[in-house]
């Protein structure tokens, strides 16, 4: 007879109590929030910044907006940029609209431990994306900076191109081969612009919305030209969008990176 009461009373409270936790968890996993610019958005070793550096006098808000969306829980995997732009383009760029792994161009500095290029044993990243945008309108790269200390002065900046529009191309155009680096089943022609400034841009101009790439053996190929010493320092990267004119959308539906 106990366990006839215990079923009457027992299971209204179960339905009245379980279902509303449940609930709020699915809530707070899907809870999301907008990041504005020069404003930094922080989880463990990754970041994101928003970075409109050419406005050259627009007015945010009117001439232009940006705005990057994150998930608390999922950070950085579903995260996405948005853009405005007129259509006339930027001088240059817009800016940078990025997910940041640790130290990028200044950014906070005790994220992950710095190393010089010829102490890294592995630094692997990978990517699921979707993006879309004005036509020439947009590049999205991959961005290194190698320093002479750790977080220190520029020697080199490393541009690995997931879209390349006809403008960009050009830049890499007017910039010197040294050839080109194969893996995972992508061919890169690499080229060393002012600055000094490295450009990986897959062959034939193809877009890399989804791919592992293996920066560690990216690296050893510039080692192998001469190009850079080892002796340089890693303090992290960036990934993101390099908007010129017109509107857009980036979706980081996956971001993880491998380093040690």
């Amino acid at each position: 007879m106990s366990g006839h009461i215990l079923s009457r009373f027992v299971l209204p409270i179960f339905v009245v109590f379980v279902a509303p936790v449940c609930a709020a968890a699915e809530q707070a996993t899907s809870a999301s929030r907008q990041v504005g610019d020069f404003q930094n958005y922080l989880k463990g070793k990754f970041g994101g910044y928003l970075a409109p550096f050419n406005a050259n006098g627009l007015q945010s808000g009117v001439d232009f907006e940006n705005h990057l969306t994150v998930k608390d829980a999922t950070f950085p995997d579903n995260s996405t940029i948005t853009w405005r732009w007129p259509d006339s383009p930027c001088a240059s760029i817009c800016g940078f609209f990025q997910i940041f792994y640790g130290d990028y161009a200044g950014g906070p500095k005790d994220l992950i431990a710095p190393k010089r290029v010829n102490e890294i044993a592995t630094l692997r990243v990978a990517h699921d994306l979707s993006f879309s945008g004005t036509k020439n309108g947009y590049d999205i790269i991959y961005d290194i900076f190698l320093t002479d200390v750790p977080h220190g002065d520029r020697l080199f900046e490393i541009e690995i191109f997931l879209h390349t529009p006809p403008y960009s191309e050009k830049f890499v155009a007017d910039a010197s081969p040294t050839g080109s680096f194969a893996d995972d089943g992508v061919t890169w022609n690499v080229a060393v612009g002012g600055g000094p400034d490295i450009l990986f841009v897959p062959e034939h101009g193809t877009d890399i919305s989804i791919a592992s790439i293996d920066i560690k053996k990216m690296l050893g190929y510039l080692l192998s030209k001469k190009i850079i010493a080892g002796t340089e320092w890693y303090s992290g990267h960036a990934l993101g969008v390099e908007p010129r004119n017109g509107s857009g959308s980036l979706v980081f539906h996956s971001l993880k990176v491998t380093y040690e």
